[in-house]
């Protein structure tokens, strides 16, 4: 199977069988995370492999109590709850803010270190009241380097999984305080998305996607 196979056959799998996923395999999976490309090789992210029947229950319920009242109970939620308290493997996967944070600058003891493009070190004077008023003024950049990363790395994650004949599906319906609660997540690393893993117990039909050129433009936007 080649790339661009899998990347046209994948499917998000909501329903799987009980089967359990295997360890070598599991890191296959893992390890295709782990070679994904990021912003200065930072690798700002960690993944939680989660398998044990109650904590996955516990985050399937998050899932419910993001919705209150009437809307825990429609049907989409239901089906996502559900893929997460079934699934033989759930992954939850972290942004370490931190790290993201320090994308065009590197920590040596207590004082940071700025680098040119050439790997040389700047001027530090002034800095962190520079780094202050950048980050005021570019409110979330700094937070969404670490999830473009983290996205890339679970991408990486769900094709591989494809080719092992593996289902995937990527939730972003659960509560992130609830699973940094469940998961014992430190205060300072974000719990941003789960994603679930096992061997399909469904074959869906290719969803629909808008034509390539109402996605693209060459040169200019249009």
């Amino acid at each position: 199977m080649n790339v661009y196979e899998a990347i046209e056959k994948r499917r998000s799998i909501r329903r799987y069988r009980p089967d359990d996923v295997p360890e070598p395999v599991l890191r296959t999976l893992l390890n295709a995370a782990r070679l994904a490309p990021s912003g200065c090789n930072r690798q700002a992210w960690k993944l939680i492999v989660v398998r044990d029947k109650e904590t996955k229950r516990r985050i399937a319920e998050s899932c419910r109590q993001r919705f209150p009242g009437p809307a825990s109970d429609v049907r989409v939620v239901r089906r996502v709850a559900k893929a997460v308290a079934e699934a033989p493997v759930i992954i939850v996967a972290c942004v370490l803010v931190r790290d993201a944070n320090m994308k065009y600058f590197q920590i040596e003891g207590e004082d940071p270190v700025m680098f040119s493009n050439k790997g040389r070190p700047r001027d530090q004077s002034g800095f962190w009241q520079e780094f202050i008023e950048h980050r005021s003024s570019h409110e979330g950049e700094y937070e969404s380097l670490g999830i473009w990363d983290l996205a890339i790395a679970l991408d990486h994650l769900s094709l591989a999984a494809f080719e092992q004949g593996l289902g995937t599906c990527w939730i972003g319906a659960g509560d992130t305080m609830a699973l940094k609660r469940i998961l014992s997540i430190p205060a300072e690393i974000q719990a941003r998305m789960t994603m679930t893993v096992g061997y399909p117990d469904e074959s869906p039909e290719p969803r629909s996607r808008k034509r390539l050129d109402e996605l693209v433009s060459y040169e200019k936007y249009e």
